[in-house]
């Protein structure tokens, strides 16, 4: 101690009789919790330091002693009181400080304390973990081929933190979802318990998740058709899901090291894309991958993520956990029927209307009723049909178009699907007019005519579909009134197929990836839209997307609005 502070206290001690009691500090653990700042500057103070747009508790010390000053009011604290004041509220009370700075996901996030879950309780395989994820790199849009950041959807097993199914393209939707999750169940041979899902749209689809209406369809959702239980992820909580860190691994270890890396934020971009680089643009010049690359690219750099340290299981590497919990296979044939996505549709005079283009079979001419069709999103040459109770018909293949000078200007291609076309239409009208003409023969009544079971009129689903349609034994409906009639030969054309033969396979005919982009489609289009697209447009401005575009001057608007 100084010797004045010691000459204080023993004249402190002289006037005070010597009790030791004036020898105490008048600041400490007698005002623990309390503060010297006056009524006046804590309001002002505090108010502004909890407000959500977080200002700087050095600019409002200053804000105070300017409004105090403005009020005439006295303010005695020095700004050191001041910032000690609001530091210690900081530090005693740090729920409330985060929760009115920052908002109540910042206190879920920062503040309250987290469960932590014992994996070990679980095996391979018997959790996955689904969520999307806007990749850091551009790629070709497939489309439009312009360059575009994809997304990517994973499935991640929780146990040996590998990511076994995954598919990638421009947005998420429930088919790009179903895709990586059929990925992932033939990497992992076997098909999962559980899968913990994310709140998004497309995973909350009721298609993709439950139930379709029984009175429509009678087709369960793909997760019930795959005996998967689904749990959704808390909204806006990120510990919900561990894939949430698997991104984060993923960006550092796979997109930095695309050539069209575009960065994971406005700070964290490559010099090549900042302002004023020419140089770097000229050396690091932008190679924008297509799709397929990408995913050739991912299945090289899971070997290793593989072999990365598991971070739960010391001396393990992450790939030999998942080998060591793999299945024993599944039968991807069955896989593929039972994840075809499902739909309701109505049967019209050229078959089913999808996607742009009809679907036809024989057994459904004459036919008004609904059905449901699957499809797989990766080839719409064919659809499949059931009945409204579930029960699967038959296989429906695209009906293409033909040309409309075959004979003369087309290749030989167009001649056959022409024959093909005039051939069929030729035979479902024979077989129409002689059920027609053996009933009205047999009764002369045209009431036994209109009861005749129409709907049961066609003939057998070929014997490689796994069911058929009951057989008919009523005289005037049984198979030989369904055998195919002969072909009438007209002058000058070529000789007809047989009815049964079946239309040439065509390539995989590509659609569009969002609703909006067939929107945009239509939109361009220079002829009137078709019977399947006027459908589509009802259904399309039915939703929010829709709705934007509705009340946007659109080509499309007037007309549709019209009808």
């Amino acid at each position: 101690m100084s010797r004045s502070t010691l000459e204080r206290w023993r004249k402190d001690l002289e006037e005070a009789d010597y009790d030791y009691h004036v020898l105490a500090p008048k600041w400490g653990r007698h005002r623990s919790g309390t503060t010297k700042l006056t009524e006046h500057e804590s309001r002002i103070l505090f108010t502004q330091v909890f407000h959500q747009n977080r200002v700087k508790t050095g600019t409002a010390i200053t804000v105070t002693k300017y409004i105090l000053e403005l009020e005439g009011l006295p303010s005695p604290s020095s700004p050191a009181t001041m910032r000690r004041a609001v530091d210690q509220f900081k530090r005693r009370h740090f729920d409330l400080w985060t929760f009115y700075r920052e908002g109540q996901k910042a206190l879920v996030d920062k503040v309250l304390p987290f469960i932590e879950r014992d994996d070990s309780l679980i095996d391979v395989g018997d959790v996955l973990v689904a969520d999307g994820h806007r990749c850091n790199f551009r790629v070709k849009n497939p489309w439009t081929g312009k360059p575009c950041r994809p997304m990517l959807v994973g499935f991640y097993d929780w146990k040996s933190r590998m990511l076994c199914g995954w598919a990638i393209s421009i947005e998420e939707n429930k088919q790009l979802i179903a895709s990586a999750l059929r990925n992932g169940i033939i990497r992992l041979g076997k098909t999962p318990k559980i899968v913990l899902l994310d709140n998004g749209a497309a995973f909350k689809s009721k298609v993709f998740t439950g139930d379709i209406d029984l009175e429509q369809s009678g087709i369960r959702g793909m997760f019930a058709r795959l005996a998967i239980k689904t749990v959704f992820a808390w909204p806006y909580n990120a510990r919900s899901k561990p894939i949430e860190r698997f991104f984060g691994d993923f960006s550092n270890q796979f997109e930095r090291y695309m050539p069209s890396f575009s960065g994971a934020s406005i700070t964290d971009k490559p010099a090549s894309l900042m302002r004023n680089e020419k140089l770097m643009k000229a050396f690091y010049k932008e190679n924008v991958m297509e799709i397929p690359q990408v995913m050739a690219a991912l299945e090289k750099w899971w070997g290793f993520h593989a072999w990365t340290q598991h971070p739960t299981l010391k001396g393990q590497q992450k790939g030999q956990v998942f080998e060591s919990g793999r299945g024993p296979g599944i039968d991807q044939g069955k896989l593929n029927d039972l994840m075809l996505d499902a739909v309701v549709k109505r049967i019209g005079r050229n078959g089913v209307s999808f996607l742009g283009g009809d679907y036809f079979h024989e057994s459904l001419y004459g036919l008004r009723e609904q059905v449901v069709i699957r499809y797989d999103f990766c080839d719409i040459t064919h659809i499949h049909v059931y009945a409204k109770n579930g029960d699967y018909i038959f296989r429906a293949p695209r009906k293409d178009k033909v040309h409309p000078m075959a004979a003369l200007l087309g290749k030989s291609k167009d001649v056959e699907d022409l024959k093909y076309h005039i051939g069929q239409h030729r035979s479902l009208k024979k077989q129409t007019t002689k059920i027609a003409r053996q009933a009205m023969k047999a009764t002369g009544d045209m009431d036994v005519i209109n009861a005749l079971p129409w709907d049961k009129m066609t003939e057998a689903a070929p014997d490689d579909l796994p069911e058929k349609f009951e057989s008919i034994e009523d005289e005037f409906t049984g198979p030989k009134a369904m055998e195919a009639v002969p072909v009438i030969e007209a002058e000058n054309l070529p000789e007809l197929p047989e009815p049964e033969a079946q239309k040439p396979q065509s390539e995989v005919i590509h659609f569009f990836a969002t609703d909006s982009d067939y929107y945009n489609h239509l939109a361009g289009l220079k002829r009137p839209l078709g019977e399947s697209e006027e459908i589509f447009l009802e259904e399309f401005y039915r939703t929010e997307t829709g709705k934007k575009f509705l009340g946007m001057d659109g080509p499309l608007k007037t007309a549709t609005v019209k009808q």
